[in-house]
């Protein structure tokens, strides 16, 4: 009987906990739809329909997703990824999309009799997703193509009335003359070219309410431009990836300088953070920005405007020759709190110090810097002279920070620890970090 016993409590003891587990389990099939599409949107669209294989109560869940996130390398072949993008949009319930990712990055390997070509996933098709997307009034709409092509979006993307996020990496731009955004509060286009600078206006202009731009822009001379676009070129046609050629760049760098170059681009109100290139300070659209990055290698700045309102500015690269603009951008940036300087390019442009006469030091020196970095540190006279320069005038600095280069030695880069802790010190509480 003790036996028997001992036996049936330990029987009643595994059925507990069998019983303990399956109630653990069932907790979260027990939440109701909105949660469980919350957490499913953090998933990629695929383990999101792979989870209707989970019970009858997950199974109708995935069709009224209104998050999607498609990426080609989570399925191998070319058709099947296409098949399966296809399936989701085409049985999705039609209520509207909160969020829209799509990326293609890689080249789908097919057989073609005895060798292997290289196949991405077909422009036309893309187009057709995009075109439902924005039928179903999507609110968060991203795409990412590979580094070897350049797709054509559609146009229509730029006249949606529903878009708040808005991120392209790697797209040739359809900028139509007529551009409205209004619900538009970010935007990201990285590696996107542009036929040119009053596609960039007109797309800018329709952004009355944007809050958060990022661009770094290329310029498209073989079409893909809107109303400009080549006739023997179909909208969405997917063409390889032209470099980012310096000749290029050049020319559109003496197009500025020959017709006296201004980007007319009214204020953007709500604009409070941009990373942009430098040509774009000095339209109006930036000038209520707090956050600021700035390119500044490809062409000189002129005609700094007032930020009035900027308290942090990074600048991601600067050439030498472009140094005395830092004291002028100072000067126009009355309320600036930090300063980074990701590297300086040395050349042989610089043309002297960077000391101005006491009287002129800017007001943001006296009264509000904070915070100094100047990364990529090797010792040459221009970054000594700019980091001595921001020590001695910044009354209220309490960190400059110096990074090294990874081409400095250890000697080197005692003795440029040397030189910058004997320079004086504007700030008692000023700080020096050297690494």
């Amino acid at each position: 009987m003790a036996r028997i016993g001992r036996r049936n409590l330990k029987t009643m003891s595994e059925r507990e906990k069998s019983e303990s587990e399956v109630i653990v389990g069932d907790r979260i099939s027990s939440l109701p739809d909105s949660l469980l599409h919350h957490i499913l949107s953090f998933l990629p669209t695929r383990e999101v329909v792979a989870t209707s294989l989970l019970s009858k109560r997950w199974r109708p869940l995935w069709h009224s997703m209104r998050t999607f996130d498609f990426e080609d390398r989570a399925i191998y072949r070319r058709d099947f990824f296409i098949q399966f993008v296809d399936a989701v949009l085409l049985m999705a319930d039609s209520k509207p999309i909160e969020k829209f990712r799509l990326k293609c990055l890689r080249f789908f390997v097919q057989l073609k009799g005895k060798s292997f070509e290289y196949k991405s996933v077909p422009s036309t098709r893309i187009n057709i997703w995009i075109s439902t997307v924005i039928h179903r009034k999507v609110e968060h709409f991203e795409l990412c193509f590979d580094y070897n092509e350049y797709i054509v979006a559609p146009s229509s993307i730029f006249n949606c009335s529903t878009i708040r996020v808005l991120k392209l990496d790697r797209a040739r731009v359809n900028v139509p003359s007529s551009v409205r955004l209004p619900s538009l509060k970010v935007m990201h286009l990285v590696k996107v070219k542009l036929p040119n600078y009053e596609c960039l206006a007109n797309l800018l202009s329709g952004c009355a309410f944007l809050q958060e731009l990022v661009l770094d822009l290329g310029w498209d001379d073989g079409g893909g431009g809107g109303e400009e676009e080549k006739e023997d070129r179909e909208e969405g046609e997917v063409e390889e990836e032209e470099e980012w050629e310096e000749e290029e760049e050049e020319e559109w760098e003496e197009e500025e300088e020959e017709e006296g170059f201004t980007l007319n681009i009214e204020k953007l109100e709500h604009l409070v953070s941009a990373s942009v290139p430098s040509f774009l300070i000095t339209s109006k659209a930036l000038t209520n920005v707090t956050h600021l990055q700035l390119n500044v290698d490809e062409s000189p700045v002129r005609d700094t405007p007032k930020f009035d309102k900027l308290t942090h500015l990074k600048i991601s690269s600067l050439d030498d020759e472009h140094l005395n603009w830092i004291v002028e951008c100072l000067r126009s940036s009355p309320k600036l709190e930090s300063l980074v300087i990701n590297e300086i390019y040395v050349g042989c442009g610089w043309e002297g110090a960077l000391i101005e006469p006491k009287l002129d030091v800017p007001q943001c020196l006296s009264s509000h810097l904070k915070e100094f970095t100047l990364g990529g540190y090797l010792g040459w006279e221009c970054e000594f002279e700019i980091a001595r320069y921001i020590m001695e005038n910044a009354r209220v600095l309490r960190t400059i920070t110096i990074l090294c280069g990874d081409d400095i030695d250890a000697s080197d880069k005692y003795n440029c620890l040397i030189d910058l802790a004997s320079c004086p010190r504007g700030s008692e509480n000023c700080r020096l970090l050297f690494s």
